[in-house]
């Protein structure tokens, strides 16, 4: 999140932590103060999660929004809901997200070992398969050094 649309939020939107209920502070040409800032994102028809719509194209997590309200920070790899509601906004179902439960595994990573694999090209027969073989151990990264 930018600086700018930080700062829009802090003096606009109004978060109440006890019901998670956000709020409109000023009124403009797209909203009327004092309603409701969230607008529910909704997958195959069902509603899913809460966002913030910031000028004509920004959306922002409502959960992150929270959080920035409450602690005057964006949170680095977002937030979790403690109950799995995404649309619980409470202050005390909110719990800031560290990297280790954000990260995913990369797909399609290869890892081949390369004293196995050396011990496998020499069981084989010179021909095709050791070919196929020597191409892996050139194109792939190879754990070990083969010492």
């Amino acid at each position: 999140m930018n600086d700018a649309d930080m700062k829009y939020i802090k003096e606009n939107v109004e978060y109440c932590g006890e019901t998670g209920e956000m709020r409109w502070q000023k009124t403009n040409s797209m909203r009327n103060a004092g309603t409701n800032a969230t607008i529910t994102w909704t997958a195959k028809g069902k509603p899913t999660r809460l966002r913030i719509r910031i000028g004509h194209d920004d959306y922002y997590e409502a959960g992150n929004v929270a959080w920035l309200l409450q602690t005057g920070h964006w949170p680095e790899f977002g937030v979790i809901f403690i109950d799995g509601n995404k649309r619980n906004l409470r202050w005390s179902n909110l719990r800031k997200r560290r990297r280790t439960t954000y990260q995913r595994k990369p797909k399609n990573k290869v890892k081949i070992n390369h004293d196995f694999l050396l011990r496998v090209m020499d069981e084989l027969p010179n021909g095709g398969t050791r070919d196929i073989l020597e191409f892996l151990l050139s194109r792939f990264k190879i754990e070990g050094n083969g010492e």
